[in-house]
């Protein structure tokens, strides 16, 4: 049985599309022509350019609404499983809309980025349950905590294909991306499945059917297998940088020390010299 608010939040799920096609379309060309390392990149990564941008904004908008639903929230949080929360509700549309808008891209690219098309269709669908029915907000929106590593990911994609690899500030970005996406996409599994767990056997449970319990698990886990593959790539880069720095530091100070063995040997030659006048 459809919620009460399910018209309003269908609504919210439009709005949103046409907010972040609104950035992806006008905002983001408008003030990215002022950048002069964008308007060196080829047309496929303006593109991608642009889908990145409205991909941190939604992150940004999510991570604040989600961090406060499941922390503060008692509406979601006083029953898991069928609380009645306005705000995790419209959190998830507004997340269900910028999916939409971006899932175009993906399909255009999902030859090159097969991951994020199975993402996307991952998290639309029980969203969508979660707004229509509404039931499992607080456990959608646990789920959306992971957002809070995507501008880091997005920030590392800009300095990468503007040749700034180099630089300080893409290197302690990929620190906070690992940690991020470790803290916010790994470490919190235990704690959402023990949730789950928890939840199993409750009068609310059963209450669900078994066709809306698969609905909320399987996406789960191909969202969880998505995760430790992406988290695999992460530090397999992570690796590769710090190698790269630490070969570098290496190179750095075998030069200063043949530079000072140099001054020495200068130094013990002037003073040779006068002692022989």
């Amino acid at each position: 049985m459809l919620h009460t608010d399910a018209g309003h939040h269908v609504k919210q799920v439009i709005a949103s599309f046409i907010f972040f096609e609104w950035i992806s379309g006008y905002l983001s060309p408008y003030v990215a022509q002022f950048l002069p390392a964008y308007n060196a990149l080829s047309t496929e990564k303006k593109g991608e350019f642009h889908s990145r941008t409205c991909s941190t904004a939604h992150a940004v908008i999510v991570s604040v609404l989600c961090v406060y639903i499941v922390v503060a929230d008692e509406e979601a949080k006083k029953d898991m499983v069928e609380g009645d929360s306005w705000l995790a509700r419209s959190c998830l549309a507004v997340a269900i809309g910028y999916l939409l808008m971006d899932l175009r891209y993906c399909i255009r690219n999902i030859n090159k980025d097969l991951g994020s098309f199975l993402h996307h269709i991952s998290a639309i669908y029980p969203y969508s349950l979660v707004i229509l029915l509404g039931v499992l907000s607080y456990y959608a929106n646990f789920r959306l905590m992971a957002e809070i590593s995507t501008p880091f990911v997005n920030i590392r994609w800009y300095y990468d294909v503007t040749g700034r690899k180099d630089s300080q500030i893409y290197f302690y970005n990929g620190l906070f991306l690992a940690g991020t996406f470790f803290l916010f996409r790994i470490a919190v599994m235990p704690v959402y499945y023990y949730l789950v767990y928890a939840a199993v056997g409750t009068e609310a449970y059963d209450r669900l059917g078994l066709a809306l319990q698969l609905s909320w698990i399987i996406p789960c886990i191909v969202l969880d297998v998505l995760n430790f593959l992406w988290f695999y790539k992460i530090m397999r880069g992570a690796r590769k940088v710090m190698k790269k720095r630490k070969s570098k530091s290496g190179l750095n100070g075998h030069c200063l020390s043949t530079i000072t063995e140099e001054s020495n040997e200068q130094k013990q030659t002037i003073n040779d010299s006068l002692k022989q006048d």
